[in-house]
């Protein structure tokens, strides 16, 4: 019967031994993989900032490309209204310089 507790016993003591084993080894295994998940998630977030900044930085751009348009176009704008008057007193000079001599002719 002692001899019988005493192997039960060993028994025991291995299989909570292996059992402790296990859990060491399965506590290495999670450890390792939420260190593999937690530098994976790193990476994709640097990844994700880094394109994140490139498009803020390409609206930026765009931004002031259309600023520069927009001055463009209301230079633009300002020189053929310019055109446009100076044309208009052109002719209604010459107009004017017509009647002016029809009117002296007569």
């Amino acid at each position: 019967m002692v001899e019988e507790k005493m192997i039960l016993k060993e028994e025991l003591d291995k299989a909570q031994s292996t059992i402790k084993r296990h859990d060491e080894e399965l506590d290495e295994y999670v450890r390792e993989k939420v260190a593999a998940a937690n530098k994976l998630l790193i990476q994709e977030f640097e990844s994700e900032r880094a394109h994140h900044q490139k498009l803020v930085k390409e609206h930026a751009r765009l931004q002031q490309r259309l600023e520069n348009l927009h001055s463009e176009m209301q230079v633009s704008l300002t020189n053929n209204v310019l055109s446009i008057k100076s044309l208009i007193y052109f002719r209604v000079n010459r107009i004017g310089e017509h009647v002016l001599h029809d009117l002296l002719l007569q």
